[in-house]
């Protein structure tokens, strides 16, 4: 007997969900985290090489509770990624006695001032600990909050903690922010452990 098995790589959540209807064999995805795609009804033929944001958000807010920040704010591109990724954060705050105050999801698409309105608001906010689910790779509102964060100073008054995308992107423009930081599915408390007072 001989088995083929045809697969195809596609590399990120929005492009899964826009590929997926017209794939019809075995495909998997080396960056494509979203937790929609757990629903077998939907992607049948999807097979992850990497964790879900399941995995990811819940390292987030386990940090963002030993850290004490236990009302959090979070933003996101409104995409697979971007809702998958904030969703899984605010629900895993929840879980663990926290909260999410200031949540806004914008298009993947937002521009500058669009991005700076939205930090005005946050930096108006109750809350100085930021989730940010955007994809590194794709979303020109990534690049565009790292500019209007610049530009108002933002990092000054908010800390950014950015989601798995943007701790694997070639070009990590979140080390730009002051006290900025992301985190992956690998990520341990343990390791910040001595940083917890």
């Amino acid at each position: 007997w001989v088995f083929v098995v045809a697969m195809a790589v596609i590399c990120s959540s929005g492009l899964v969900t826009t590929v997926n209807p017209v794939v019809s064999s075995l495909w998997v995805d080396n960056s494509a985290t979203s937790t929609d795609f757990t629903d077998k009804t939907q992607y049948p033929y999807f097979n992850r090489v990497v964790p879900s944001d399941a995995q990811t958000t819940a390292s987030l807010a386990q940090m963002f509770i030993a850290f004490g920040w236990k009302l959090a704010s979070s933003i996101c591109a409104d995409g697979a990624y971007g809702r998958s990724s904030t969703v899984g954060f605010a629900e895993e705050m929840r879980k663990r006695g926290g909260d999410v105050g200031f949540a806004r999801c914008v298009s993947p698409t937002a521009d500058v001032a669009t991005m700076r309105t939205l930090l005005r608001e946050l930096m108006a906010a109750d809350t100085r600990a930021v989730f940010v689910g955007m994809s590194a790779g794709s979303d020109a509102a990534y690049v565009n909050l790292i500019t209007a964060a610049h530009d108002l100073q933002a990092d000054r008054s908010l800390t950014f903690a950015f989601s798995e995308s943007a701790c694997t992107n070639n070009s990590p423009l979140w080390r730009q922010l002051r006290g900025a930081f992301c985190a992956t599915y690998s990520l341990s408390t343990h390791a910040t452990s001595s940083f917890v007072a």
